[in-house]
């Protein structure tokens, strides 16, 4: 037989979320339950792409992703692992963020880059898809009118006349002469008599495309009914928008569909490079986007103001992209009577509300909707038709306040609001209805902003924590959410200057760079009564978790001690186990460890009853079949020409081989051991040795695997069992082959449930309990057949 070169296998890749479990009696022995079926076990590998199923409930562009970076080095480096040409890369230099288009699924590249954790990543995130808050069109009342084409139509904008937003009174102070707003929508028609010379350039960066001043874009009629409410002309023709001498930018993100967050963020920077003080987007979605924070984070950074629709949904939600980003205008939508409309969003996004109902606005020329009787207009219902009022309303106040900052302008348009509702800020009309005159009126706040970065590590400050949620919560005013990235950082910037309670939580079990294996180790702590003050701050928590170890030793005759081991399986504690033992937090100096147990009588396995060593030279020993696109062969041992092993072929792309069989097994009380060797020479988590028992996987490994011994469950009963190399559609890498040995299977002795470890690991107040035999080997956890380290902060 050959000599084995065992490795022991850290089986994180392979973490059995739900195996063999067992219930103690009150004598701490496992009551006679047979192991469960095969069929629920699942490999850490599963276990992430379980949660990457949370991806279905979201809407984004297969085979992208959105990758935050620190440096061009680590970009580099995650390229090469996902095997992409720089061809299919687009990157914001500025931000730090690119695009990449892969040969894989987007879940097929998240799933790799959170197992590696690659380096310099900050976040790797899907490219969103988000849609337009669409409008409803309202009954034209114009119909029955006497307006006609050319006519002055002001008289048909309830919204702008004396009763409500007193436009003509504004007008005398500021009119948003030498403002631009960035129309961040679809695309906008300048060639209508009421847009006609409205213009700045304008930038299209999906298809990377300067939009000289005064071109008209295509992609339907959201964009230019949006436009005409911000910027048509005062010149008693038509429709008149609330800043009626402020220059429009066109930078769309529908052409016509929604382009993704990554080029949301590079028109942010092209329109704030360029000039604009307004960022005006009538759009949204779920789904938490890094990739958009950071872009409109940089249009805050540079006082530039970001006006976002809260939605049609009419519910209280605070969950949306980008209405939900801290820092921004939220506008939810107002009637004529200057109550929130009945489809409004509600919610902690809700900054003012705006009129949004039976709002007058241009639509393109060329629109089928265009009028035979007074021309390209029409009446739209939406938050989509709010929220331009406001970008118009900042257009003045940036007119009469050049150097104010972005929270000094969303502070006097919160501050003037006419308040509705409940006295003070809430969740229906936020601060209240805009009112233009009395914003223009007011002096300028003499706070500037609060800008709260908080950095998040471990208890001893020198690990940072990806993933983990910060809310900044109050009772009088709107709660602000965000997520810190790989660094631990998050940044909250041009809030209130107030007092928060600073609620932190996670890391999230997808987002964090580090693989959490379970919910408890999930913590949560709260800063009460937190000042954040105007200006910046710096804030670094430390986050502190507990853990409480209270395990029973085996009621099998040894002498036993439990150790502490950290990820390299060092020993650092030791403890007699001969009771019940207590350790907690205080006695472990590393983040990441295991639990094991030793002793002086560590039961094994009884010699197995079914063994096949291939030394027969073929594939008789079990009966196997051979299978596949190539067939397996015994061969002579490279290294010890005494032995045969299994070798599976040279396979071409998405070809895979196999040998499988059937094994009958007798009932057994705690059913059997199957015990096999196997080395691996692939590419790391592309091209895979695959073991399955009755159609499951329930055993995976990829890369440069030296010989190693891996054991796993059977039934009692029929089993089929296969032994699988798979090769992926890319290239090959080392010998990109594996082999196998020694497959053997032994009864689980009566005795198994005298060796069990039994007790509870309380992690943040929370319990797991154990039941380990020590069967399934030293090591300690939850789960049957595989070493789970834990993790605490």
């Amino acid at each position: 037989m050959k000599k084995l070169y065992i490795v022991f296998l850290i089986v994180i890749s392979l973490l059995l979320v739900s195996c063999s479990t067992f219930t103690s009696n009150e004598e701490n022995k496992i009551k006679n339950e047979p192991i469960k079926n095969p069929t629920e076990v699942t490999l850490v590998n599963d276990l992430i792409a379980n949660r990457m199923k949370e991806l279905d409930n979201f809407d984004y562009f297969e085979n992208q992703i959105n990758i935050g970076y620190i440096d061009q080095e680590s970009l580099d480096e995650l390229l090469e692992t996902l095997k992409v040409s720089r061809r299919n890369v687009r990157t914001i230099e500025k931000l730090k963020i690119a695009n990449i288009k892969l040969d894989i699924s987007t879940k097929e590249a998240l799933e790799k880059i959170q197992k590696l954790n690659p380096k310099g990543i900050k976040f790797a995130e899907p490219n969103f898809k988000r849609e337009l808050d669409e409008p409803t069109i309202s009954k034209n009342e114009m119909d029955t009118r006497a307006a006609g084409i050319g006519d002055d139509l002001t008289d048909y904008q309830w919204a702008i006349n004396n009763k409500h937003l007193r436009a003509e009174e504004a007008w005398k102070i500021a009119t948003g002469k030498g403002v631009i707003v960035s129309i961040m929508d679809g695309g906008s028609d300048s060639s209508h008599p009421d847009l006609s010379g409205q213009y700045a350039d304008g930038f299209d960066s999906y298809h990377a495309t300067l939009i000289p001043a005064n071109t008209s874009v295509p992609y339907g009629d959201h964009g230019t009914h949006v436009s005409g409410i911000v910027a048509a002309k005062n010149d008693g023709k038509g429709i008149t928008g609330l800043s009626p001498e402020a220059s429009l930018m066109v930078a769309p993100v529908f052409v016509p569909g929604f382009v993704g967050d990554f080029y949301v963020a590079n028109n942010v920077i092209w329109s704030v490079d360029n000039g604009a003080k307004i960022l005006q987007n009538s759009w949204g979605g779920p789904g938490y986007s890094d990739t958009l924070k950071v872009g409109f984070d940089y249009a805050l950074m540079n006082d530039a103001i970001v006006v976002v629709s809260t939605g049609n949904t009419h519910i209280n939600e605070n969950w949306g992209s980008p209405n939900s980003l801290p820092g921004i205008i939220g506008v939810g939508a107002s009637d004529v009577n200057g109550k929130v409309s009945k489809f409004s969003s509600r919610g902690d996004s809700v900054s003012v509300v705006a009129p949004g109902v039976q709002i007058l606005s241009t639509i393109p020329v060329g629109s089928p909707d265009v009028s035979t009787l007074y021309g390209p207009y029409a009446y739209w219902d939406g938050t989509s038709m709010a929220s331009p009022y406001v970008s118009a309303l900042a257009a003045l106040l940036f007119e009469k306040h050049p150097d104010a900052t972005a929270y000094q302008i969303r502070k006097l348009i919160e501050s003037t609001a006419d308040d509705k509702g409940n006295p003070g800020w809430d969740e229906d009309y936020g601060y209240g209805v805009i009112n233009p005159v009395a914003a223009l009126n007011a002096p300028l706040p003499s706070k500037k902003g609060s800008n709260y970065i908080i950095t998040v590590t471990d208890s001893t400050g020198s690990v940072p924590l990806s993933g983990v949620y910060v809310t900044l919560k109050r009772v009088d005013g709107p709660s602000y959410y965000a997520r810190t990235d790989s660094t631990g950082k998050v940044g909250f910037y041009q809030i209130d200057p107030d007092t928060y309670d600073v609620i932190i939580g996670g890391p999230d079990l997808l987002a964090s760079s580090t693989l959490i294996l379970r919910g408890e180790e999930q913590n949560s702590m709260t800063l009460e009564d937190k000042v954040i003050s105007d200006g910046l701050t710096n804030e670094s928590i430390k986050f502190k978790s507990t853990i409480e170890i209270k395990l029973n030793p085996p009621t099998a005759t040894g002498n036993y001690s439990i150790d502490i081991l950290n990820s390299n399986f060092g020993r650092i504690l030791t403890k007699g186990f001969d009771s019940t033992t207590n350790i907690t937090e205080k006695d472990i100096i590393t983040p990441v460890f295991y639990i094991g147990v030793s002793s002086d009588n560590m039961p094994s396995l009884p010699a197995p009853f079914m063994t096949d060593d291939f030394e027969t030279e073929d594939f008789s020993g079990f009966d196997w079949v051979t299978q596949g696109d190539g067939i397996p062969t015994v061969i002579e041992d490279p290294n010890d020409p005494t032995n045969h092993i299994v070798s599976f072929p040279d396979l071409d792309n998405e070809q895979e081989s196999s040998i499988a069989t059937v094994v009958t097994l007798d009932p057994a009380t705690f059913g059997y051991k199957m015990s096999f060797d196997y080395k691996v020479s692939s590419e790391q988590d592309w091209d895979f040795f695959i073991v399955e028992v009755n159609g499951t996987t329930v055993f995976r490994d990829s890369g440069l695997v030296n010989w190693t011994t891996q054991t796993i469950n059977l039934l009692a009963g029929e089993n089929t069992i296969e032994f699988v190399y798979k090769k992926d559609q890319m290239v090959s890498s080392y010998e990109d082959t594996a082999w196998l040995d020694n497959v053997s299977i032994s009864k689980i002795p009566d005795d198994y449930g005298d060796y069990a470890v039994t007790g509870d690991i309380i992690i943040n107040g929370k319990t797991i309990p154990i039941n380990h035999s020590l069967y399934n080997g030293p090591i300690i956890d939850e789960f049957d057949g595989i070493d789970a380290p834990y993790t605490i902060y």
